[in-house]
């Protein structure tokens, strides 16, 4: 599955339309982004866009459409760019509350520490490609609430483990780019695109296959 996802970005021209035009659009919304009035703005489309790619990308997947994944449409706004902004978001909170709670609130000097937050960002890399898989599944938010993930992590191993290494890996390399090259004027953030473009994709497309091979054992629709 992971080598499927891996070469699945280069499949149907997707490097074309998704990656490259996809990274000269977050280029444009990034330039944008300088000018105070329109900076808010072109932050909120530019995630927005990629929330709704990476969300289409499972969908796409888990139910087995002969379509490739794309942009969302403009025409509706509220539907193809807010909604999956939404869904994403409230993922994204319950996956690293504990951890931000951790980060944030418990003294450091204390010797549960190290412990605590290397538990609680587990948990996040755990947690998020589930949730993520739960919300494109049944469409609504809710899914993403604990009762309904946890058993999901269990059901799906040991491949829930290989998403979280994914998605642990995927955090990494971000972060370097964010520090070395993302500053780079304008080349720096095409790169940047091109490689987050791919990560979303690949992320997406492995979290669709787990699903697949796992929708029995998940039961989300009996």
């Amino acid at each position: 599955m992971l080598k499927d996802a891996l070469v699945y970005p280069f499949k149907n021209n997707l490097w074309l339309s998704l990656m490259v035009l996809g990274s000269v659009l977050l280029l444009i919304l990034n330039m944008l982004m300088l000018f105070p009035r329109l900076g808010w703005i072109a932050g909120v489309v530019m995630a927005s866009m990629l929330a709704a790619l990476y969300m289409d990308t499972i969908a796409t997947t888990i139910t087995q459409q002969e379509r490739p994944p794309k942009w969302p449409a403009l025409e509706d706004i509220a539907r193809n760019l807010l909604e999956p902004a939404i869904k994403l978001l409230v993922v994204m909170v319950l996956s690293g509350l504990p951890f931000y709670l951790v980060y944030n609130f418990l003294d450091r000097d204390t010797a549960l520490w190290p412990v605590a937050i290397s538990t609680t960002a587990a948990y996040a890399y755990l947690y998020f490609p589930i949730a993520s898989l739960a919300v494109a599944a049944v469409g609504n938010p809710v899914a993403c609430l604990p009762h309904i993930v946890l058993p999901a992590i269990v059901r799906t191993l040991p491949h829930s483990l290989g998403l979280s290494a994914l998605v642990a890996a995927q955090s990494g390399v971000a972060w370097l780019l964010a520090d070395n090259v993302f500053s780079v004027p304008y080349v720096g953030v095409f790169i940047s695109g091109l490689l987050l473009i791919y990560g979303l994709l690949v992320q997406g497309r492995y979290i669709g296959l787990v699903y697949l091979r796992y929708n029995a054992r998940l039961g989300w629709f009996e």
